[in-house]
């Protein structure tokens, strides 16, 4: 039980709690502390042993922790023209170790173009919104769970940011190519896009009611349909990412007769 106490009965001038004064000498915080060398992580460390393994010379350890954020150019002059080999993907997936950079090499994605026909507002297309700007669906290639397949990419993007399962009109075959593999135009994605290499995909849904209940999930903040005219809307304003108003486009072209 809570007990109130007034401030009157507190036996100071005006009723006002006591103040305590504090002494004008001055404290030093100026301390020595012992040497302290934390363990390397396991990733770091990973790294650092990929880089040796390519004949990579590492300055030091610092110098591998603030890899991701180098421009290719800066990361040439500090190891090496090899590490250009090594610096996918980058950023939050890749050496800034935060990710999986032992997995050297192109960094796979894909993206996926879903397009309905709905009786009312004609051409559809489905965008996601993710990092500040709409998008396709999409992501990072797994190889654990995507079996050397991009379009299995694709079709698992599509559901982890749409709840659109597409599996069935895969394995129909109505998941297209629309694109050969790439290097992905520049997004916000990585400081270094040189190294990314994409794939489109593209999907009619044959059901006009089809995703009529899109919902958000995965690196996807909100999902929705958008109109053929919203869409050169908002591809005016930059509301969508260059290289998806790109892809969307070409995507919306290759959709059947409305």
């Amino acid at each position: 039980m809570i007990e109130w106490v007034n401030q009157t009965e507190l036996g100071s001038p005006e009723g006002k709690p006591a103040r305590t004064p504090l002494s004008d000498e001055q404290t030093s915080w100026d301390v020595e502390l012992p040497d302290y060398n934390p363990p390397l992580y396991e990733e770091v460390g990973r790294s650092i042993d990929l880089l040796m393994r390519k004949g990579i010379e590492v300055p030091s350890e610092a110098d591998v922790l603030r890899l991701g954020g180098l421009t290719t150019t800066q990361a040439v002059e500090l190891f090496g023209p090899a590490i250009k080999e090594l610096r996918n993907p980058l950023g939050r997936t890749g050496i800034g170790l935060t990710g999986e950079f032992w997995q050297a090499g192109p960094a796979l994605t894909a993206d996926i173009a879903i397009t309905r026909t709905d009786p009312v507002d004609g051409l559809q297309i489905a965008l996601v919104e993710n990092r500040g700007s709409l998008h396709l669906p999409g992501g990072f290639y797994r190889e654990k769970s995507d079996h050397g397949s991009r379009a299995e990419t694709a079709i698992r993007e599509a559901e982890e940011e749409t709840a659109l399962d597409i599996y069935e009109l895969g394995i129909q075959d109505q998941v297209v190519e629309l694109t050969a593999e790439h290097v992905k135009p520049r997004s916000s994605r990585s400081a270094d896009l040189g190294y990314i290499s994409n794939q489109l995909f593209g999907i009619h849904l044959p059901d006009s009611a089809m995703g009529d209940y899109l919902r958000s999930g995965g690196d996807a903040l909100a999902s929705r349909w958008v109109r053929e005219a919203e869409l050169h809307r908002l591809i005016s304003e930059n509301a969508i990412s260059p290289d998806h108003a790109y892809y969307a486009k070409l995507a919306l072209e290759a959709a059947p007769t409305r």
